[in-house]
């Protein structure tokens, strides 16, 4: 069977048309690959965000369950209710465990009660938690004192005020901070 010459030049003049339409067709192929790997990417972000802030909200609840928990031991504290305020600081550290400034109180109330071993150990966690608050220090060198470990004691108020100078004529007249673990007050250096 012949092919007539008019259908012959008709699929001629469609191969141009056809190899356009494919031309397009790759090249919006490749463009929306990069774009369908951006959504994915971005999708994932996305999701991570979510997770981010879901983490964040459920920690801040933490931290404010936590407040009320110091709270109650700080009141315990101060009524000479140093187990009551053991109790309610552990309640505070379930909910934020990793707090230094919740380790360093109940550091300083185990001093306060004379639990000096135990006191020691937790305002370590507290330093561990964060280096950079100065009453951590300070609390410790008042526990290795009360331990007899004088020169620990002084090497732990020299790491306290280095991150706080000030606190020199603070701790000169701490009462709590026996003289023979002072010299590292005058002499810092």
């Amino acid at each position: 069977m012949k092919v007539p010459p008019i259908v012959r030049r008709l699929v001629w003049l469609q191969v141009p048309i056809a190899i356009v339409a494919i031309s397009i067709s790759l090249y919006a192929g490749l463009q929306v690959r990069p774009l369908a790997e951006k959504k994915q990417q971005l999708q994932t972000e996305l999701k991570d965000s979510e997770a981010q802030i879901e983490a964040s909200r459920q920690h801040l609840q933490a931290s404010r369950e936590s407040v009320a928990y110091v709270s109650e031991a700080i009141n315990d504290f101060y009524h000479n209710n140093f187990d009551g305020a053991l109790t309610s600081y552990d309640k505070a550290l379930k909910l934020d465990q990793n707090n230094g400034y919740i380790l360093d109180l109940k550091g300083y109330t185990l001093f306060k009660a004379g639990r000096i071993p135990e006191s020691i150990a937790v305002l370590e966690q507290a330093i561990d938690a964060d280096a950079t608050y100065p009453w951590s220090y300070v609390d410790l060198a008042k526990s290795y004192c009360a331990a007899g470990n004088h020169s620990q004691s002084q090497n732990t108020l020299k790491r306290a005020l280095a991150l706080r100078p000030d606190l020199t004529q603070q701790l000169e007249e701490d009462d709590e901070l026996p003289s023979e673990c002072k010299s590292a007050i005058s002499n810092p250096g």
